[in-house]
């Protein structure tokens, strides 16, 4: 941490806690518990960690949050609305309300600042695996030769997700899947504060995560509370300095106390969804020291969190100065870069597709193959791959390497999914979240029940998914049920 954490970094963090509850209260639903408790955490990390622009939520250099605890997302509103996004005091007061800018969930497209939509367990993590991925396989093949940090294209992405999110099987599957990837620019910190809806996380989990997450080949760092009660902010900012240069996936696993310091409702189950309570938001009010009126910030606090402005408008003028050097000495790859972005397609491109003949026999999945051959030739930001299905879905890239840590593995576009169908689905929309590539996932038709979840969210985030399904039968041809 440059600078010590300060009052004034603690008064901001109060306040994003205060508005949190206000919003809550006013809509008399909501999920304040982590929003509460986990505010410090997000104040450092759109305060002082990631690189962003609040002026430009869409700046294509900036490092992507995802808010895989959906739920809780005053966490994430309180902030944008702090460091200067375009979201109004009157935005927090309609939280929860048709047709408001603050949904119950994160939705992209609905909230400047929204990386992703999330709420349904577990995939916001697996999205953040597929942005990763992308961003690396990007940084492979526009500027493979910068030293580490001097890139335009060195981005990051930095994930909160709950004991919910860890308990679905997405999780298991992207954290699979991000090991063997090696993604050393994704940081997922999980609030471990060992609450649920029913209680007690206990009472359906007795898992040792942090020897999971080792298993699946990431980087583990255990945080405990401060001694006043509070997360320990300071820890956090240390584990994540520490684990530079680990070319490992990094797990912060924080240990905290649901909606501290609230006097009564902290530690609770109650806490974790519904209104704290006029009772109980007075007296939160009077142990933070916070302003007595509802959705007001204290001036110096609102000026101290608003340099966020200036901070993303001083990044991004330097990642602007850093990308027009690079694109002055790399012209050709410029132009691609720029047509991938905008998804232009390439003259002639229906010319250099396939023709069937009339009445001749082909199965579909041939057809298919021929077509991702002719695609892959002329669009190069075209990857993918299948849940190890390749040879029978078909997919594989032809003229491309596997997409691997290892030597040049970052330029092959050929994904090795694995048996995992959601998570592989999920990772995907992540991709395309990332943006600048085309990509698909494959696997049997029958298997698609596996990937629905994922495909709705595509769905709702106008992402433009390729899922090829090959096998159209519900007993998959001879192969059995």
């Amino acid at each position: 941490m440059t600078d010590p954490w300060s009052n004034l970094d603690e008064r901001a963090a109060n306040a994003a806690r205060l508005l949190a509850v206000d919003a809550v209260e006013a809509a008399q639903s909501g999920h304040p518990g982590a929003a509460i408790s986990l505010a410090p955490v997000a104040h450092l990390l759109f305060q002082r960690t990631m690189r962003h622009d609040p002026r430009d939520p869409d700046w294509v250099g900036r490092d992507r949050f995802v808010l895989s605890c959906g739920h809780a997302s005053m966490l994430l509103y309180a902030q944008l609305y702090l460091s200067g996004y375009d979201l109004e005091i009157d935005d927090l007061a309609a939280f929860r309300r048709l047709h408001s800018r603050t949904p119950g969930h994160p939705e992209r497209g609905v909230t400047a600042g929204v990386d992703a939509s999330t709420g349904p367990l577990g995939q916001g993590i697996a999205m953040a695996v597929g942005m990763a991925m992308a961003f690396k396989h990007q940084r492979a093949v526009y500027d493979p030769n910068a030293a580490v940090g001097e890139s335009p294209f060195d981005r990051r992405v930095w994930v909160i997700a709950s004991d919910g999110d860890l308990q679905e099987g997405a999780s298991y599957e992207a954290g699979a899947l991000a090991g063997r990837q090696q993604l050393d620019n994704l940081t997922v910190i999980y609030d471990d504060n060992g609450i649920q809806i029913e209680g007690s996380t206990s009472l359906a989990w007795d898992e040792d995560v942090p020897a999971r997450f080792s298993a699946q080949r990431w980087r583990v760092s255990v945080v405990g509370r401060a001694d006043s009660g509070d997360v320990d902010v300071v820890g956090v900012d240390r584990a994540i300095a520490a684990a530079d240069g680990d070319p490992r996936p990094h797990l912060i696993v924080l240990k905290s106390e649901i909606a501290w310091p609230a006097p009564t409702a902290r530690g609770t189950a109650g806490a974790h969804s519904g209104a704290l309570g006029a009772d109980e938001v007075r007296r939160l009010r009077e142990v933070t020291g916070g302003p007595a009126t509802p959705f007001e910030v204290e001036a110096d606090v609102l000026g101290y969190t608003r340099r966020a402005i200036g901070r993303g408008q001083s990044l991004h003028a330097s990642w602007n100065d850093a990308m027009e050097r690079w694109q002055r000495e790399n012209p050709d790859l410029a132009e691609q870069w720029r047509a991938a972005q905008a998804r232009e397609l390439p003259a002639g491109l229906a010319a250099a597709m396939p023709t069937f003949e009339v009445g001749s026999q082909l199965a579909t999945r041939d057809a298919s193959a021929k077509v991702i051959q002719a695609l892959a030739a002329q669009i190069p930001e075209l990857m993918g791959g299948s849940a190890d299905l390749a040879e029978a879905n078909k997919t594989l890239i032809a003229a491309s390497a596997s997409f691997l840590p290892e030597g040049d593995g970052r330029l092959g576009r050929n994904i090795h999914w694995g048996v995992r169908e959601l998570g592989m689905t999920a990772a995907l929309n992540g991709m395309l979240l990332a943006g600048g590539v085309r990509a698909f996932a494959a696997t049997f038709l029958v298997f698609s029940d596996f990937q629905r979840p994922a495909v709705r969210l595509a769905a709702l985030m106008n992402l433009p998914a390729i899922y090829v399904w090959t096998h159209d039968s519900v007993a998959v041809g001879p192969g059995g049920p």
